[in-house]
């Protein structure tokens, strides 16, 4: 399964919807002031430092 992470900027439900239509898992925590919560992997989330690191020194 493909798995897009995302910052809370990405929080919106027609970019959930939209990667959910191709076929990808949505990794992407709802914004703060959100009333309803999501579920979301916390743990590949959390994950998402490595990839920015490795950007980071491109």
């Amino acid at each position: 399964m493909k798995r897009v992470i995302a910052v809370r900027g990405y929080d919106a439900n027609l970019i959930r919807a939209a990667l959910r239509k191709q076929g990808t898992i949505p990794v992407i925590p709802r914004r703060r002031n959100c009333k309803r919560a999501i579920q979301y992997d916390e743990r590949r989330y959390k994950d998402r430092w490595r990839m920015e690191a490795i950007f980071c020194r491109l």
